[in-house]
């Protein structure tokens, strides 16, 4: 709600708020954008709340969502990020470093308890919680929109810090980013350039 009330008496500032809607893995990406630690540990306190409402590993995981994927991987991204020293490397570090850890959907941390969720065990159309088929179809029908929401402000912000990088170095850019990732590996991190976005 604070935000909120900042993003709309603070109109200089609108564009950077919009900038991370889709949750806190867009709002993380958006603090590693601006180098700003502080936000990023405030994108990781949003995710730790929302984990508390997704399923637990003592839960029945018939009834595990993709909402629950999705919080659960952009945890495990956001986790991935958590380091102060990244917040201060040069901008083409973090973005390459970024695209490593976010430039495809929210994935699982291996050894996750959701890798042991049944509808990731499903083979075809074979049910695997006979008895709980129903509760399961309406766990995998709850999401509401909200893993697209996830994804399209995660995509939406990395796609627009590329165009910004394009813009600054045109033809230089795959020089620029190839730099980056030797720079970030004599940081003690990896990335890897070209890779994937979307």
């Amino acid at each position: 709600m604070r935000r909120i009330f900042f993003c709309l008496t603070m109109l200089p500032l609108l564009a950077s708020c919009d900038r991370y809607t889709g949750g806190p893995l867009p709002h993380a990406l958006a603090a590693l954008h601006d180098g700003n630690y502080d936000d990023f540990l405030a994108a990781k306190k949003e995710s730790d709340e929302e984990i508390k409402g997704a399923i637990h590993p003592d839960d029945d995981l018939c009834l595990t969502s993709p909402k629950d994927f999705t919080k659960y991987g952009s945890q495990y991204a956001i986790s991935l990020m958590d380091h102060k020293e990244l917040f201060a490397l040069p901008e083409e570090d973090r973005f390459v470093y970024a695209l490593k850890v976010a430039g495809i959907s929210p994935f699982i941390a291996p050894g996750s308890f959701l890798e042991q969720a049944p509808v990731r065990r499903m083979s075809g159309f074979t049910p695997v919680c006979q008895d709980e088929q129903e509760k399961m179809m309406a766990a995998l029908q709850s999401d509401g929109g909200y893993s697209m929401q996830v994804n399209e402000g995660r995509v939406r912000l990395l796609k627009d810090w590329l165009a910004d990088l394009q813009s600054k170095y045109g033809d230089r850019l795959d020089d620029k980013m190839h730099d980056a990732v030797e720079h970030l590996g004599n940081q003690g991190y990896s990335a890897k350039w070209p890779t994937r976005l979307d």
